[in-house]
């Protein structure tokens, strides 16, 4: 099964971090709906952006990632709620989403740019 999933890319990062970043990407199987409509809410811009690769990606700053995560979260527990399925680990895809803009926020002040999120698909 394929599922969309996030990478955090920052500048200054080295080849070791960005093979673990797209490990450990936003993981958790889900309703490919309810993830993609959440992720969307947060970083609309990587839906949009064709770079010429197969993944889409967008630098988008923390702040603005923590202004849309509520909006995110209120997409998640809607859609949740109106397509449950036993796949779906809510209160563990809401942490990751945290997660995800706490990292961002981290990395911006430690190297001072914006955060490149790196969409792409997984199989589970």
């Amino acid at each position: 099964m394929e599922k969309i999933a996030v990478a955090v890319l920052w500048h200054g990062m080295s080849p070791a971090e960005k093979s673990a970043a797209c490990v450990e990407a936003v993981s958790e199987p889900m309703s490919g709906q309810v993830r993609e409509s959440a992720l969307y809410h947060l970083c609309r811009e990587a839906f949009h952006s064709p770079n010429g690769h197969p993944n889409k990606e967008a630098e988008i700053k923390a702040s603005v990632l923590r202004e849309r995560l509520p909006d995110a979260l209120i997409a998640l527990r809607n859609l949740a709620q109106t397509h449950p399925a036993p796949e779906i680990n809510t209160i563990k895809f809401r942490d990751e989403l945290h997660a995800l803009v706490t990292l961002c926020e981290r990395k911006e002040r430690e190297f001072g740019r914006p955060c490149i999120l790196n969409m792409f698909f997984r199989l589970y």
